[in-house]
């Protein structure tokens, strides 16, 4: 089977790229209204435009990188590889591939969560490889899910059943090549 390259969903690109210079203009402009005679603390109006500023700056970094680097989700018949969070993962260290949907959250704060979960079978293993802030992500989802591979339906540009389509095809392909 041939490598399938799945990248991420170019509307959020699209829209990081759109506020980005949207948020440094309206951070400039605040910065530039402190200055006048109905602002009684100039000093927050100004702190609050350089946040903003810099908040669309770093939209627009962000986005400038995805275009450089694109993250973007690599099933192959070495295995699945993810160059957001979890790095590479070998077929052989897979034990289950399922799709995930939930309510997670506490209080107010409850989201449904679908994705695709892939259980491992030395998790710690896959975790000690993962080095930066990449681990926060799969950490996470080894305390919420018990896996530390994960993979959102937010992201990518493909429907999540087709994902979890492509991904049991070649699980099931790397099984009957290796007699499992």
């Amino acid at each position: 089977m041939e490598e399938i390259r799945i990248p991420k969903n170019q509307l959020l690109l699209v829209m990081g790229l759109l506020m980005g210079p949207v948020a440094i203009i309206l951070g400039v402009y605040f910065y530039s209204l402190a200055g006048g005679p109905s602002i009684r603390s100039p000093l927050i109006v100004q702190m609050v435009g350089v946040f903003i500023s810099l908040s669309g700056l770093l939209a627009l970094a962000l986005v400038i990188h995805q275009f450089i680097y694109p993250s973007t989700l690599v099933i192959n018949e070495n295995g699945i590889s993810s160059h957001i969070s979890f790095g590479f993962v070998p077929w052989s260290e897979i034990v289950s591939i399922e799709l995930y949907e939930r309510v997670e959250g506490v209080g107010k704060q409850r989201v449904n969560v679908k994705g695709v979960l892939i259980k491992a079978k030395d998790p710690e293993k896959i975790l000690g490889e993962i080095r930066g802030l990449k681990k926060f992500g799969p950490n996470r989802s080894f305390r919420l899910r018990g896996s530390p591979i994960f993979i959102p339906d937010v992201n990518w540009s493909w429907r999540l059943d087709k994902i979890h389509e492509k991904l049991q095809a070649y699980w099931a392909q790397y099984s009957r090549k290796s007699g499992a």
